[in-house]
């Protein structure tokens, strides 16, 4: 399995931001010293969220680029909010 479908199988239902956004789904990997969950990707440590916006987008995120989360929420991993 890959990390990315290793990591959104461990999620759980997070808070309701605003009615608009609907629930957060967080992660329950283990989180950086930022307090993001992060998956290991051939050896090297990756923010799910990157992860997730990376296969939304069909194609890498660049270096210096940013995955914004619309909840404001680090734990949340739901393609639609980021």
């Amino acid at each position: 399995m890959a990390p990315i479908e290793r990591a959104l199988a461990n999620v759980v239902m997070g808070p309701t931001v605003s009615e608009e956004l609907g629930p957060c789904v967080d992660s329950l990997y283990r989180k950086n010293h930022k307090g993001y969950p992060y998956v290991r990707v051939e050896r090297k440590m990756k923010r799910i969220s990157r992860l997730v916006l990376a296969r939304s987008l069909g194609r890498p995120i660049g270096v210096g680029l940013c995955a914004l989360h619309k909840c404001d929420s680090r734990v949340c991993i739901r393609e639609d909010h980021i």
